[in-house]
């Protein structure tokens, strides 16, 4: 089964090659790039740091370190990160013991919003200080959230992603028979590449979240599976089914 890996780098190249190790060949063609914001870090005192993605603590926490020196100090916050690759880049990134672990116990069998508001430092919030670190636009659900249990949030947004206009390699819609999907917002380009290629409507995406997936239908397309989760192992899980029910 050869795959299209949709997603932006450096994510695109890791995903690509495990996958591919699996026995599943990968076509690499970003449809999103990543683009750092200038707008400048907040200061001051926060109680809970959010990372949104590995974008997020790439782009967003050297600016943070700059504005809060404070920061690389044991427990001046407690960090949490939407998955476990965003909490391996925030750890590698040398944030206090007591931060990765936090990080790293967030959403452990799902890697989304919700999830993450499950988390019990998220419980109770009320009088706190929140920054959240992501990218331009994208979901309110987590400020939103924490807003409504009583949190001051602040958002700090480091990044933007912006469409990829190169067309698929010639024939390649002909030779793919699976398209892995990292997020809502990539799902335009990815249909409009799609659809440029000559690619069929039927063909297979494997998509994150049930909200992904209804917007994924939503587009058109028919054949949507929800793997539950961005990283490797729930793609594999979800090729693993999708090859047997095709067996069947």
């Amino acid at each position: 089964m050869r795959l299209w890996i949709t997603r932006s780098e450096p994510g695109a190249s890791r995903h690509a090659a495990a996958l591919s190790e699996a026995g599943f060949p990968c076509l690499v063609h970003s449809v999103l790039a990543i683009e750092p914001l200038a707008a400048p870090a907040p200061k001051g005192t926060f109680q809970r740091l959010i990372f949104v993605s590995e974008h997020a603590v790439r782009r967003g926490l050297p600016r943070l370190r700059a504005a809060m020196p404070d920061l690389i100090l044991p427990e001046p916050a407690y960090c949490l990160a939407i998955g476990p690759r965003t909490a391996a880049v925030l750890a590698a990134a040398g944030l206090n013991p007591a931060a990765r672990e936090e990080s790293a116990s967030a959403g452990a069998a799902r890697s989304d919003s919700e999830a993450l508001l499950a988390h019990p430092l998220l419980a109770e919030v009320l009088g706190l200080r929140i920054l959240l670190v992501a990218g331009e636009g994208g979901r309110s659900l987590i400020e939103d959230s924490l807003r409504a249990r009583g949190a001051e949030v602040e958002r700090f947004e480091c990044y933007r992603r912006v469409p990829r206009l190169e067309p698929l390699p010639s024939g390649a819609a002909h030779r793919i028979e699976a398209i892995v999907v990292a997020s809502g917002e990539a799902l335009p380009a990815i249909r409009n590449l799609w659809r440029q290629a000559g690619g069929a409507d039927d063909v297979w995406l494997l998509v994150p979240s049930t909200r992904v997936a209804a917007q994924a239908l939503a587009q058109g397309f028919v054949n949507v599976h929800d793997c539950g989760a961005a990283e490797v192992s729930a793609v594999l899980r979800a090729l693993r089914e999708v090859k047997h029910a095709g067996s069947e």
